[in-house]
């Protein structure tokens, strides 16, 4: 069945008292402002020194898991899926339909379809894992949408979606992708780890089901709703300071062929937000970590928090009304998340997240790279 409403966190309830009484005793009497201080030191100090991550045993199973799918391929089939670490295809990344190389989702028996689940499965979280399933099984929407007598719109195939793998599993770096119409996943690893996830690339349409048995489901609600309530929650004054100039963008800037920073940082910084309005953002954040496996859920939270959550900046374009064409991004040094809905009465959403160091694994291979030429030249 298709996916209805995927998973959102449920985030406790705080309670404040105005009540309390003041401390008396004289050593309390700046405990608050001590906390203070203690509590900027030591968020200085974990942002300052970051250790490097060790592969874990979600390494193993990611690796274990691709291997065995691959094993379940017959050799005419393996040829398909596979290609050289530097092919050109890894990092020709799109999200339109179009003819895309590997093998697809089509050609593969249940057997085969189980085990690349089982690598879905240890690249993702169950929430994550929905969404993807929500996203192909839209083409079959699209499908009845869009055939006419005579005239079936064949190019809405769920079956087109193509799964690739880039070197030798186990004998890095190595990578793989699955990518169709509005998806586009990529993931990068070696023998020391930890996988890079990014591009990562999730998109909807129709964002809501206008019609049929699905009629008002959406399968990437959480991306759309809690962007608006951050814009919504802005006081007026913020809200000026987080408008991006010009018209409202048609696409994601960071589309497949554009690599690099915003360089020119717009938006409302986040160290100016009230806790209430920051919460917002940082379950956002959360939101697109927690599309990924537990362990690299830990490691996007971190990334997303590395120069501080103060330093980023959240950005909006267009109406606030559900209806009206719209974009958010949210976006720092590292890294940004963009929302881009307009096309379709604003039910036709891209939504992405890129790493301007990790995006297909940049800094793995750099570092490969030296090591490689380091032992040549020994």
């Amino acid at each position: 069945e298709l996916c209805l409403a995927p998973y959102r966190r449920r985030q406790p309830n705080v309670t404040h008292s105005d009540n309390a009484p003041a401390p008396q005793h004289p050593l309390l009497m700046n405990l608050p402002r001590r906390l203070s201080a203690l509590s900027a030191l030591l968020l200085a100090a974990c942002t300052a020194v970051v250790p490097a991550p060790q592969p874990g045993p979600g390494e193993a199973r990611r690796e274990t898991a691709l291997r065995a799918f691959l094993d379940t391929l017959d050799e005419a089939q393996l040829r398909e899926a596979s290609a050289p670490l530097d092919s050109k295809d890894r990092v020709d990344w799109h999200y339109i339909p179009r003819e895309r190389p590997g093998i697809h989702l089509k050609d593969l028996d249940p057997r085969q379809r189980t085990a690349l689940n089982a690598l879905l499965d240890a690249t993702l979280s169950s929430q994550g894992h929905l969404k993807v399933d929500g996203i192909v099984r839209l083409e079959d929407v699209l499908h009845d949408l869009e055939s006419k007598p005579g005239a079936p719109a064949t190019h809405r195939d769920p079956g087109l979606y193509a799964f690739r793998v880039f070197g030798t599993p186990g004998s890095g770096p190595w990578a793989w992708k699955l990518e169709g119409h509005h998806l586009s996943l990529n993931f990068t690893s070696d023998e020391d780890g930890p996988t890079r996830t990014t591009p990562f690339f999730v998109g909807a349409n129709p964002a809501r089901i206008p019609s049929g048995k699905y009629a008002g489901s959406r399968v990437l609600a959480v991306e759309e709703d809690l962007g608006r309530e951050i814009a919504l929650a802005l006081d007026e004054h913020q809200l000026e300071h987080a408008r991006l100039a010009g018209a409202t963008p048609m696409e994601v800037v960071l589309a497949p062929g554009v690599d690099r920073n915003f360089e020119h940082p717009e938006g409302l910084l986040l160290g100016d937000l009230r806790p209430d309005q920051l919460a917002l953002v940082e379950r956002m954040l959360d939101e697109f970590a927690g599309n990924l496996a537990p362990d690299l859920e830990a490691l996007a939270r971190a990334r997303f928090r590395a120069d501080g959550l103060d330093a980023l900046r959240f950005g909006w374009s267009g109406g606030t009304r559900v209806g009206e064409p719209h974009y958010w991004r949210i976006a720092g040094s590292r890294f940004a998340i963009e929302y881009a809905d307009v096309d379709g009465g604003a039910n036709h959403f891209h939504c992405v997240w890129r790493d301007f160091e990790h995006d297909f694994g940049a800094d793995l291979l750099r570092e490969h790279l030296a090591t490689d030429h380091a032992h040549a030249g020994q």
